[in-house]
């Protein structure tokens, strides 16, 4: 089962919080391991708004600082059953059919997470 949340809010048009909690499933892991949980938050505040550069701000039109962080899931592991062991037909043992190991079992596969973080300034001018 895959859930979505997101949430945002901002104080005075000035100080913006955001966050999210996202769940996914994916058949390709196995079923102990086939949800990932992911979250992801950002910070914003508008410097520009502030009473102590109103002097200002006939030429600086827009002053942001803000801040992210965010996981991304990945299941792209290039085998729709990676969890499972495959054997195919047709190994010759000394002339005798028998059966080959194609892909080995690995039960410890897991979602890949990928860890963004970013800081920025965003500068408008006149």
């Amino acid at each position: 089962m895959c859930y979505f949340t997101k949430t945002s809010y901002d104080y005075k048009n000035r100080y913006f919080v955001t966050g999210s909690l996202r769940t996914d499933g994916s058949s390709r892991l196995a079923a102990d391991k086939r949800c990932g949980t992911f979250l992801s938050g950002g910070l914003a505040w508008v410097i520009s708004r502030e009473e102590f550069l109103s002097s200002v701000s006939h030429w600086l039109n827009n002053l942001k600082l803000k801040a992210s962080y965010g996981e991304l899931g990945n299941d792209n592991i290039g085998s729709y059953y990676g969890y499972q062991a495959f054997y195919g037909a047709g190994g010759n043992y000394y002339g005798t059919f028998g059966m080959v190991p194609t892909q080995l079992a690995n039960p410890s596969l897991k979602w890949e997470t990928n860890i963004n973080r970013k800081i920025g300034v965003l500068l408008g001018l006149f």
